[in-house]
């Protein structure tokens, strides 16, 4: 299934310069339906054996997943424990993934994790910015209404760099989580609502975990109307990250790199943050991206391509 096939499921969330559209879910059945039926009988459902933990498959896009649960590496630096009722890709597999639904890259992806509950349908995207460590001393300063104000611009300056992309512009409704930085954990958290033309709301939940050589930046997906219960299994899931020997925050040495930016830019979104603040719009459309993620895609393609059975058609307007 390409970008442009069927019409685009009314639900929109971005992270600060980052965009998330979940697909039509009523097209993604009519385009995958036919093809998962079994060949011994017209309109049949096949039969098949769903993949065994730590097994891998393919599925659609010719991308090649895991069934948890299964350790993942993201990249050198850290490990991450995938549970039973996920499934995850790696770099090839999510940089492929989020370019077959027509989004731009940047090297930074890691993997994607996506649940199997199909009553919640959340997915998360995990990238690392090896900027090096970012100073926490800004952690008394980080002020909701300021970085909501300076969010919305950038927000503002990024839109113009979608719409020159041909991609839609989004717009900041407000916090759903307000920025606060764990001491204990080194973790900067923030939740941003935000609603695409058509008045659809969604959440993205960014959890930055700070390392000695950068961020690994871990983004939930999720419906606003269920963050909180979505929340709680993205927590146990991030729990289960760890910094390999070496790489944790409180591991930094004399020599070792120092970000450019502390906590209060990097709730705005790290370099993006960066290219805002000297003028380089242009440098924004690398940022911009479009991650037409769909939680509710991978469950109502990837699980019905696993079971051989459908699932209902989710009513948009319990996303208003």
């Amino acid at each position: 299934m390409s970008a442009a096939a069927g019409s685009v499921w009314p639900c929109v969330v971005a992270s600060g310069l980052m965009g998330v559209f979940l697909p039509d879910a009523t097209a993604q059945e009519s385009e995958t339906g036919s093809d998962r039926e079994s060949s011994t009988g017209e309109g049949a459902p096949r039969e098949m054996t769903p993949p065994q933990p730590g097994e891998k498959f393919t599925a659609e896009f010719g991308i090649e997943w895991t069934m948890g649960p299964t350790t993942a590496e993201l990249g050198k630096n850290s490990n991450l424990q995938i549970p039973a009722n996920c499934i995850c890709t790696g770099p090839d597999g999510a940089r492929a993934q989020l370019e077959a639904w027509g989004n731009l890259t940047d090297g930074n992806d890691l993997a994607m994790v996506s649940s199997l509950d199909e009553e919640l349908g959340w997915s998360a995207v995990f990238e690392f910015d090896d900027c090096g460590k970012v100073d926490d001393s800004e952690k008394e300063e980080l002020d909701p209404d300021d970085l909501l104000d300076k969010r919305r611009e950038m927000n503002e300056a990024a839109n113009q760099e979608k719409m020159k992309l041909g991609l839609d512009p989004l717009t900041i409704v407000g916090w759903a989580v307000p920025p606060h930085y764990d001491e204990k954990t080194n973790n900067l958290e923030q939740g941003i609502t935000l609603e695409n033309a058509s008045g659809h709301r969604s959440v993205n939940y960014e959890v930055n975990l700070l390392g000695r050589y950068g961020v690994m930046q871990a983004t939930l997906l999720c419906d606003p109307l269920k963050l909180d219960d979505s929340l709680a299994q993205f927590r146990e899931l991030i729990a289960t990250h760890e910094f390999r020997e070496g790489s944790g925050y409180a591991e930094w040495k004399e020599g070792d790199p120092i970000a450019e930016y502390g906590l209060t830019a990097l709730a705005l979104g790290g370099a993006a943050a960066a290219a805002w603040k000297f003028g380089l719009l242009g440098k924004l459309a690398k940022f911009a991206k479009v991650i037409i993620v769909g939680a509710l895609a991978v469950i109502g393609g990837i699980w019905k391509w696993l079971t051989g059975r459908k699932s209902a058609t989710p009513d948009p307007q319990q996303y208003r």
